[in-house]
């Protein structure tokens, strides 16, 4: 199977990456970063093109909105409820405040294992994030925070214990295959 991951696709974004499996499925994912009075977060948004999908026009909407729900789903458990994602190296502070990562993934083209795509371009697009080192100032109530433009001070975010998602197949004979993508999605 053809992957191509393009770095850095959308310039604005904290990070940002493009994946495209086989002969047609393509992702694109863009992470913005903002500062909150909380802890760290992530949160998953997934759009689906819906020129990619091959629907009715009476299901469409539902069904492109159902599916983009229970991948964000999907990968918020992949990626936090997993614990994979080490949240504290978006702490600020001791954790007093932190970093809110909104992670927006759109499927462009869909022709067989998205989530591979999507989970392969969300840990890319981590891997790209930079985030700019944050220095509080004060104490007690009167707390201001003051965020560095020097691009020395951006911090790269941490992949190391990120999981890969593929997609796979149990062959039990010739005639009968269990959970096997079609042959086509990896020509």
């Amino acid at each position: 199977c053809h992957v191509d991951v393009e770095l850095g696709p959308v310039p604005q974004a904290a990070g940002s990456a493009r994946v495209r499996l086989g002969h047609g499925t393509e992702v694109l994912v863009a992470i913005k970063g903002d500062i909150q009075e909380a802890a760290p977060s992530l949160t998953f948004t997934v759009e689906t093109s819906s020129a990619s999908l091959a629907v009715s026009r009476e299901t469409e909407d539902r069904v492109i909105q159902e599916g983009n729900e229970a991948m964000a789903a999907c990968l918020s458990d992949i990626f936090v409820a997993s614990g994979a994602f080490d949240r504290r190296q978006l702490e600020i502070d001791g954790g007093r405040f932190g970093w809110a990562l909104f992670i927006d993934i759109l499927v462009l083209q869909t022709a067989g294992n998205v989530l591979d795509a999507a989970v392969m371009a969300v840990r890319a697009a981590l891997g790209q994030t930079r985030l700019p080192k944050v220095i509080v100032e004060g104490g007690g109530e009167a707390v201001g925070l003051s965020v560095s433009d020097a691009p020395e001070d951006l911090q790269q975010l941490s992949i190391d214990t990120l999981p890969f998602c593929v997609t796979f197949g149990i062959f039990v004979d010739q005639s009968q295959s269990a959970g096997v993508p079609g042959l086509d999605d990896c020509q």
